[in-house]
């Protein structure tokens, strides 16, 4: 019997990330941009091209919003998508889909990574555009009542004024880009940028980036944090920030967490991979236990 072609798509708020995965590796990925703007008829659009270039049989949508029992509830970085518009478009094309957080994907490939364990302990921050994130606890994702537990970006933090902010403003890509405020920077541009603005800047959301992971750390206790993410990665890469997270994480942290330090996830694409993999829960007892 041949095996199925999957179409993994990671719905971000800039781009669409593809790939499909076929007989356990991937035949082909790349890229579709989208905009900030994007609305339901739009993004639809976009997705049924990729299905019909990709001649998939199953489709593993990997979404940058809330998902309750299968269904997208909201997605705030790309907030004209009017999700019940989007999920009856998805429902009337011919072909299987499942819908996931994306962070939940990511969780997924990282265990996956480590070797399937049953008794697997981590918690996965992965700042992009927002700030998002997953609880593994015992070889299983920990959903919570309505599938949001680790929405780590809606933690609420003191700014440098004291006023309460959510942590994605402070230390989340769209956020960074807000306060700089400079067309055609990016946040990953800033990050990296020796520009006096643009290093103080970085600097800033560094700190509240390591405020933050020592905040998650006092509540969840995870046997390891890690971490991933476009932004994530240029904070744990960029040795300037990492210095700065890292402190910031080290003045925070209670006593007994001190030796649980913050680390980069080992997936490449992890929310792709966690896609591609989610398509094969009905037939991998481990995943749809780590799954359910």
């Amino acid at each position: 019997m041949a095996s199925p072609r999957i179409l993994a798509i990671d719905v971000g708020a800039s781009k669409l990330q593809y790939g499909i995965w076929k007989g356990g590796k991937w035949a082909g990925t790349g890229r579709m941009e989208i905009g900030k703007k994007t609305d339901a008829v739009q993004l639809l659009a976009g997705l049924e091209q990729l299905i019909r270039i990709s001649r998939a049989n199953f489709v593993s949508l990997a979404v940058a919003g809330f998902v309750v029992d299968g269904k997208l509830v909201r997605m705030p970085n790309l907030p004209n998508v009017e999700p019940a518009r989007l999920m009856a478009g998805l429902r009337a094309l011919k072909v299987p889909i499942h819908i996931e957080n994306d962070v939940k994907c990511m969780a997924l490939a990282e265990w996956v990574q480590r070797g399937r364990r049953a008794n697997d302990d981590f918690l996965l921050v992965a700042p992009g555009s927002g700030i998002g994130g997953a609880r593994v606890r015992e070889g299983k994702l920990v959903r919570g009542t309505h599938n949001t537990a680790g929405e780590a970006g809606h933690m609420k933090l003191a700014d440098e004024r004291g006023r309460i902010r959510n942590w994605e403003e402070l230390a989340g890509g769209f956020g960074i880009e807000k306060t700089f405020a400079k067309k055609g920077w990016d946040a990953k541009k800033i990050l990296k940028s020796r520009q006096a603005k643009a290093a103080k800047l970085a600097a800033q959301s560094a700190r509240y980036f390591g405020v933050g992971l020592a905040s998650l750390a006092n509540l969840f206790d995870p046997g390891q944090l890690l971490v991933c993410g476009s932004v994530g990665r240029a904070y744990m890469r960029t040795p300037r920030l990492k210095k700065i997270a890292l402190e910031a994480y080290a003045q925070n942290v209670i006593a007994p967490l001190s030796g649980t330090r913050p680390h980069c996830a080992a997936s490449a694409y992890p929310a792709l991979e966690g896609a591609a993999l989610m398509a094969m829960k009905n037939k991998d007892k481990k995943i749809r236990r780590f799954m359910q």
